[in-house]
């Protein structure tokens, strides 16, 4: 069995219809709001062995300004 990361992601405005790709890619969203400010944040579950190739994609179109943050794993 898989162990199962639950992220929160939090993409500047200016990349995140770039990362809707990668995120549906690699990703289950759970759920998804856009800010006031025009950033994404999403929730969503991920495999833990491609949370660090998802990471490298992610900031290669971000340029390393995506937050990310782990909720849970299971």
């Amino acid at each position: 069995k898989f162990e199962i990361r639950e992220l929160t992601l939090k993409i500047p405005s200016n990349y995140a219809s770039k990362s809707m790709a990668v995120l549906k890619k690699y990703s289950k969203i759970i759920g998804e709001s856009w800010q006031n400010d025009g950033s994404l944040s999403v929730t969503l579950e991920i495999p833990a062995g491609m949370q660090e190739e998802f990471e490298i994609a992610l900031n290669n179109i971000t340029k390393g300004t995506v937050e990310v943050k782990i909720l849970r794993t299971r």
